[in-house]
């Protein structure tokens, strides 16, 4: 399982961040955490998921809520949730939703939705919950529904069975096994061409051209294979923008993020993440979230 320091689609963007306790509060809201505690508790009926339980939990827990929840404006940092490692601790940025403080916005659920994020972030960043393996075939599966849907039809991928979609599976599938599980490219490729049913051997002198521990030498690989010819980052960028908005962006890179992102669009009711993003496979998307209902068990 890797995370990611930085990001290509969003231009070097730190995926977590590495701020002092001083830092921290330079930039931190008055009472954030407690402003945040007031909100849920007087509205705790009108939240209903497998989530609430460890929110509440740790938001009702003033020593735990107050040493690793930061209510932070970062103006020049793009993301609205991060996990910062020297305090172990969640960092909520309301510089993205344009706000420098908590009254009546973020709405509760917008709120909820930044915790539930945080929360995942938190565990999978810090590595304190670890992901098995075996959830890289519904989470290739996922990508490559999402690819077929957003690019099927300029690139004529149609058909169930052309060689090509077998390719762009197989692609996909080193791209999560190398860049989010770590595994090299012997055992990727082996494993990538069985799960898509895919005979490497007549591009395999190509393979190592590519670099599938990125998202640029995966979005090469698309291109020059011809599995979506001409494609590069900008375009690629371009259309998951287009389509599912900025917040799945990091999803694409990192895997703490993309389970993040799901468990957060699984709460109907919020602006934070795009909430449809289960209707590309919601096979595979339930599946996913089995990872995050194992942390929501866990305590804080």
């Amino acid at each position: 399982m890797i995370i990611k320091e930085n990001f290509e689609l969003i231009k070097g963007v730190p995926n977590v961040l590495h701020m002092s306790r001083s830092e921290l509060d330079e930039v931190s809201i008055d009472r954030g955490p407690r402003k945040i505690f007031v909100m849920i508790e007087l509205n705790l009926k009108r939240i209903s998921h497998y989530t609430k339980d460890k929110v509440y939990s740790f938001i009702n827990d003033v020593p735990l809520r107050d040493s690793k929840l930061h209510i932070v404006v970062l103006p020049d940092y793009s993301l609205p949730v991060s996990y910062n490692v020297p305090t172990d601790g969640i960092v909520i940025n309301l510089a993205p939703l344009g706000l420098t403080d908590i009254t009546d916005k973020p709405g509760l659920f917008d709120i909820y939705a930044l915790l539930v994020y945080g929360i995942t972030f938190r565990d999978l960043a810090s590595k304190n919950v670890k992901i098995n393996e075996r959830f890289y075939q519904p989470i290739s599966n996922y990508f490559y529904s999402l690819l077929m849907k957003l690019f099927g039809k300029m690139y004529g991928l149609s058909g169930s069975f052309t060689y090509k979609i077998n390719e762009l599976k197989f692609l996909t599938s080193m791209y999560i096994l190398e860049s989010f599980f770590g595994d090299n490219e012997k055992t990727s490729k082996q494993k990538a061409a069985v799960s898509s049913a895919f005979n490497y051997k007549q591009i395999e002198n190509s393979l190592s051209q590519y670099n599938f521990k990125t998202i640029e030498g995966y979005i090469t690989s698309l291109s020059k294979t011809g599995v979506m010819p001409n494609i590069n980052k900008h375009l690629f960028t371009k259309s998951i923008y287009d389509k599912l908005t900025f917040a799945f962006l990091p999803g694409f890179e990192d895997i703490s993020r993309l389970v993040s992102i799901m468990t957060t669009s699984d709460l109907k009711s919020t602006s934070i993440v795009p909430t449809y993003i289960s209707k590309y496979n919601a096979r595979d998307f339930h599946s996913i979230l089995e990872i995050s209902k194992l942390i929501f068990k866990k305590s804080f």
